[in-house]
């Protein structure tokens, strides 16, 4: 016998109060979500997707992952952690140890670009249209030594 008329929600509440009298709504933490019954046409798929409904719950809140500490960032303007390092320790230049090299060596292009053309741009430095800004160029090309 079908029943009817109003049926109270147990979990969740149809609405929050207001303010203190204010409740949750979406059954709380670690609430399943009603299982869908999907109709197919082919038989035996609505069964199967229950199944897989009831083996699949929904997935609650992550937990918290632990604190990792990171160790203290010494700011700009605090005192010195190592007093007895220069500044300068760990550069190309100055006292300390020079570990680091330098990361771009500006002349290393020239040398390159001068070893692939400079015998081609020589020769257009000796044609008579030549520019005398490209004579220039060509003469400084040869003067570079490394």
């Amino acid at each position: 016998m079908a029943r009817g008329g109003y049926r109270k929600p147990n979990n969740p509440a149809p609405v929050s109060g207001p303010g203190a009298l204010s409740r949750r709504t979406d059954g709380g933490a670690g609430s399943k979500q009603a299982m869908k019954e999907i109709r197919t046409g082919k038989y035996g798929e609505s069964k199967a997707i229950m199944e897989q409904q009831q083996g699949a719950p929904m997935a609650g809140s992550p937990a918290p992952s632990p604190r990792v500490a990171t160790p203290k960032i010494t700011g700009l303007f605090d005192t010195t952690q190592r007093p007895e390092e220069p500044v300068t320790a760990g550069m190309p230049f100055g006292p300390g140890s020079n570990s680091m090299k330098p990361a771009f060596d500006p002349n290393a292009e020239l040398v390159d670009f001068k070893a692939k053309y400079l015998r081609s741009l020589q020769d257009v430095a000796l044609l008579p249209s030549a520019p005398q800004s490209f004579k220039r160029f060509v003469s400084y090309l040869e003067s570079f030594n490394q």
